[in-house]
């Protein structure tokens, strides 16, 4: 994780929030928890770690994003931060998504980067491979005359060599890099399901939430491909604060947004836009 001069994140132009937001986040789940961390100046440690009712309800997204003590730094108290129209756009895009990607993967199973050709159609490959009963699970059962026994699960079928695939005319075959939304594996992320998911955010095959690592490293791909320097996770909550500030709000409000200990704390995190400086020095005539 990279950062500015004096160790801080560096704080992002409208151009780049832009081009992050539109290209730069490779999917709607990184773009949601970026949306967190810039819409709602949460720390992506924070973001993370959200229950789905932290931001919806049964009929949709809440009006306030709901951040429990339990998971701020210091645990200073529960924030709650109205939600930008934005961030709700993102947040039910990323919901959408997810129910999307829940049937396609009912559908064929797991798929990988070695699932596209070079046109982005998918190509079923083993991991994707059905017994006529319907079941995708298969237990290897040594070998018969050089090839390798497999026996359905389900039904106890046997077969050799190799396990039957879906015909070519079956629907996954005809889907595209698109219909897959950016996540384009299935086993290095745990899709969201909103009847089931503990976190807003799952972890690895599920287990607990989105690690910090990880996050750290989509954010930090998504600069490098735009060629953004010294900016990491971080930056999106230091932009949101310093505009606040730039537009004049009163620093206790922002405080109450951002979650910092104190005025003195908050004060050393802001930054100073090139807007301040220019009307600071226009302020001389």
């Amino acid at each position: 994780m990279s950062s500015g001069k004096y160790g801080q994140a560096e704080i992002l132009t409208d151009e780049q929030l832009y081009r992050l937001f539109s290209y730069g986040l490779s999917n709607s789940r990184n773009k949601a928890l970026a949306g967190l961390c810039f819409f709602a100046a949460l720390r992506i440690s924070e973001a993370r770690q959200l229950t789905p009712e932290c931001a919806f309800t049964k009929t949709g997204v809440r009006d306030e994003i709901h951040v429990p003590k339990e998971i701020t730094k210091g645990q200073l108290g529960t924030r709650i931060i109205p939600t930008h129209p934005s961030l709700a756009q993102l947040l039910e895009t990323y919901y959408a998504d997810s129910l999307h990607l829940l049937k396609l993967k009912a559908q064929i199973g797991n798929w990988n980067y070695n699932s596209f050709d070079e046109d982005g159609n998918y190509i079923p490959h083993k991991h994707n491979y059905v017994c006529s009963c319907g079941s995708r699970n298969f237990a290897a059962e040594g070998f018969y005359r050089g090839n390798i026994k497999y026996r359905c699960k389900t039904c106890k079928k046997p077969y050799c060599s190799n396990r039957p695939m879906t015909s070519s005319t079956s629907p996954s075959s005809l889907l595209h890099l698109d219909d897959f939304r950016g996540f384009i594996s299935s086993s290095s992320i745990s899709i969201f399901d909103p009847t089931q998911s503990e976190f807003l955010f799952p972890g690895y095959r599920g287990k607990g939430c989105l690690t910090l690592g990880s996050a750290f490293q989509f954010c930090d791909a998504a600069f490098k491909k735009l060629g953004i320097i010294n900016a990491s996770s971080h930056s999106f909550r230091r932009t949101c604060l310093t505009r606040l500030h730039d537009q004049g709000v009163n620093l206790r409000i922002i405080q109450e947004i951002s979650g910092h200990r104190n005025l003195e704390t908050l004060q050393e995190y802001l930054g100073v836009s090139d807007n301040q400086k220019r009307n600071a020095i226009s302020g001389l005539d």
